[in-house]
């Protein structure tokens, strides 16, 4: 919107015989595509999948699972889970909540 805004105060400005002024203008909506087109070729680098070693808060039971954070919402998921706990956490509330703000967020970098 700005880039726009820009474009029409350079085109008014070289109209008027400014052109000084909308060399200037032209130099700087030049800079801000620029600076637009590299934030957007910016690379988000997702971590590293880690395992962690989790002892059971039950008396008597003294296994250790091994888990993973979910790298959507930061749950903890117990590695090689039965498939009908993997489709409960992904179609839980708190996931779906945190998948939603990752897009939003997404689309938002886009329009940048």
């Amino acid at each position: 919107m700005i880039l726009a805004l820009n474009d029409l105060q350079m085109a008014e400005a070289g109209s008027v015989g400014n052109v000084d002024e909308a060399q200037e203008m032209m130099a700087q909506v030049e800079t801000m595509r620029q600076e637009r087109e590299s934030i957007k070729s910016a690379k988000v680098e997702e971590p590293a999948r880690k395992v962690f070693l989790v002892k059971q808060n039950v008396p008597f039971i003294n296994e250790m699972k091994h888990m993973e954070v979910c790298p959507i919402c930061g749950a903890f998921l117990v590695v090689n889970d039965t498939q009908t706990r993997v489709d409960a956490h992904l179609s839980g509330k708190q996931h779906v909540g945190y998948a939603l703000i990752r897009d939003a967020i997404k689309e938002l970098r886009d329009l940048l």
